[in-house]
């Protein structure tokens, strides 16, 4: 069976998740065998950092399953370890149990049950990850050198400056959100 390498990354300023207008970027990218990157891909959702990891695969996925075809195996190298171990397993786990978890990290409580944080996110990559063979996720340490984690991570961060900068000159948010030290 085929298999096509990925790369994933999510970026946001913590200091913006208190505010309704918080953003984050992701991005991914598909190495070639000679070291040039294949293809790559970014771009801005409205959430948090988590938001923008699992974007970046759901994005990923979609592309690949788009233009590349999906009777393969896609490997999911990200620094996000929910997402490595949802692509191994907890996905289906989440799905079957209602999308709850038993002992999630961040949470509300609805009807008395904890909730999967992002869980919009988290069916939009089911759905993904449901069109392929099969999709395994490789969990990597975020800027430990891996030279395609550190580069999409490079693409994720420059996406969401980029876009900061765009809306600090719009007037939709203040310097003061990104750089505060409070949080």
């Amino acid at each position: 069976m085929p298999v096509v390498q990925v790369y994933t990354d999510g970026s946001a300023y913590p200091q913006l998740s208190r505010y309704s207008n918080s953003f984050c970027a992701w991005a991914w990218v598909i190495p070639k065998k000679d070291g040039i990157h294949y293809l790559k891909d970014s771009g801005i959702a409205t959430g948090k950092n988590t938001t923008g990891e699992i974007l970046a695969v759901v994005n990923a996925l979609r592309f690949i399953s788009q233009r590349i075809g999906t009777g393969l195996e896609v490997q999911v190298f990200c620094d996000y370890c929910a997402v490595s171990s949802a692509l191994n397993g907890n996905l289906d786990k989440w799905k079957a149990n209602n999308w709850r978890k038993k002992h999630p990290s961040r949470t509300t409580h609805a009807h008395g049950r904890l909730m999967l944080s992002d869980e919009a996110e988290w069916r939009l990559l089911d759905a993904e990850v449901g069109k392929f063979q099969d999709v395994v996720g490789i969990n990597l340490a975020s800027h430990s050198g891996d030279k395609w984690n550190d580069r999409v991570d490079k693409v994720a961060g420059s996406t969401l400056r980029h876009e900061a900068n765009r809306r600090i000159r719009d007037g939709i948010i203040s310097e003061s959100m990104i750089f505060s030290k409070s949080y």
